[in-house]
């Protein structure tokens, strides 16, 4: 994970706050949980202004994979969207590559607030979320004879993931890090590996919470 400070101003926020007002009828729902909305989405055209916004934070890291106007050169694929989502993300894999060229997401905050985080694993699952079950299987019948690697759950909320009993799947994998929310400021990370977000919704200090995601798909992998 690369942590980026300073990636939106608070104008940049106002604007796109207005982009979200201005679209309503746009506005989608991402995801289910149970009968619960996760999330809702908008996504952000390439042929309006805001997505400037966009591509002005992309220029940080991808800048060789973008042409002169700023657009993707040949093999590389970007998309962007607002998202406010009502309940926390549980542990997945972001299904936006294509085919097997590698992807990375960038999550950027619109309030800074301590208890929003989004964590990582450095386990990746090249096959996406269907991988990631199999995964998941796995640590449920096997848990009792692996080992623990870090003691990531008595340091972060994430009673929303896999667990049994005192047993909380994520400390069995090596912890990448974490972006603690902070206004303008977001996080990359690789989009196949695990991640999700703090169980923020237990405070109940919060509705929801708002951010802008970014996807990029290069034609091939870099390192942090």
């Amino acid at each position: 994970m690369r942590i980026h400070d300073n990636l939106l101003s608070d104008n940049d926020i106002d604007l796109l706050r207005q982009y979200w007002e201005k679209n309503l009828n746009k506005v989608y729902v991402n995801g289910y949980r149970e009968k619960d909305v996760q999330d809702y989405r908008l996504d952000i055209s390439e042929k309006d202004p805001e997505f400037e916004i966009v591509k002005s934070i992309i220029k940080k890291d991808f800048t060789k994979y973008l042409t002169d106007t700023g657009k993707p050169i040949e093999g590389a694929y970007y998309w962007a969207a607002l998202q406010r989502a009502y309940l926390p993300h549980i542990l997945h894999i972001d299904d936006c590559f294509v085919d097997d060229r590698p992807a990375y997401t960038y999550i950027i905050a619109f309030d800074s607030y301590n208890k929003h985080r989004t964590l990582a694993w450095k386990k990746i699952c090249q096959g996406g979320n269907k991988e990631l079950f199999e995964v998941v299987n796995y640590w449920f019948s096997n848990y009792s004879n692996l080992s623990v690697v870090n003691e990531i759950s008595t340091k972060e909320d994430i009673d929303h993931t896999p667990f049994v009993e005192d047993n909380y799947m994520l400390d069995y994998y090596e912890f990448d890090d974490h972006f603690v929310y902070n206004k303008g400021s977001g996080c990359l990370f690789n989009a196949r590996q695990m991640h999700c977000t703090s169980n923020w919704k237990k405070y109940n200090e919060f509705e929801y919470r708002e951010l802008l995601q970014i996807h990029m798909t290069i034609p091939d992998l870099i390192v942090f």
